[in-house]
């Protein structure tokens, strides 16, 4: 990682962003790649982070490894001490990884609680999904009064398909690759990240 002043406040001002757009961030390592000339000039030639424990737009993610391209920032609101401001959208690759833990939590909430008891109604025959598994690199349907059915998860078309069901994840998020090793499903692709923060719409 590039050193100096510039950078330096750069990096303060990515991770207290990134703070802020997620509901929860336990642990974060970020590596920042630029010139102080650059960044003067308000360009990030490029980022990369690693982060644990993260809660974004409801989604409970036990792990989070992203790349990103350059990023226009606006600095000079940064030097009069004004939040980290985007100049242009920019786009992340990378991977994320489930437990069955954060599945749950995730798919607790609004239209995720919405897409699993749908879930729930149509493959088991209950009105409500009691919780989701992953068992024997499979991820398995568990209905509230009992039933379980393991299920076919594919991307396809950028998106994430659960028996033949489209997962509603944000437009911008592109799915590239989905897979479970044991208790973990990984998934891997990319998004447009907004100059609002977060996904682009």
């Amino acid at each position: 990682m590039s050193s100096g002043p510039v950078l330096s406040l750069v990096g303060q001002g990515v991770g207290l962003w990134l703070r802020r757009i997620c509901d929860r961030l336990d642990a974060l390592d970020l590596d920042l790649q630029g010139s102080g000339l650059a960044l003067l000039g308000g360009r990030l030639e490029g980022a990369q982070l690693r982060a644990s424990g993260v809660v974004f737009q409801h989604l409970a993610l036990a792990e989070v490894a992203l790349a990103s391209g350059p990023v226009e920032l606006n600095v000079g609101a940064m030097l009069k001490g004004q939040p980290l401001q985007l100049r242009e959208r920019f786009r992340v690759k990378g991977q994320v990884l489930f437990t069955a833990e954060g599945l749950n939590q995730s798919l607790a909430n609004g239209p995720w609680r919405q897409f699993s008891d749908g879930l729930a109604q149509q493959l088991l025959g209950c009105q409500r999904l009691g919780a989701y598994g992953l068992e024997n690199n499979q991820l398995v349907l568990i209905g509230a009064h009992g039933g379980r059915q393991a299920c076919d998860l594919r991307a396809e078309a950028g998106q994430l398909w659960l028996q033949g069901l489209a997962v509603p994840l944000d437009s911008a998020i592109q799915i590239e690759r989905v897979s479970i090793n044991g208790d973990r499903l990984r998934l891997e692709g990319s998004s447009l990240v907004s100059a609002a923060g977060g996904a682009a719409g």
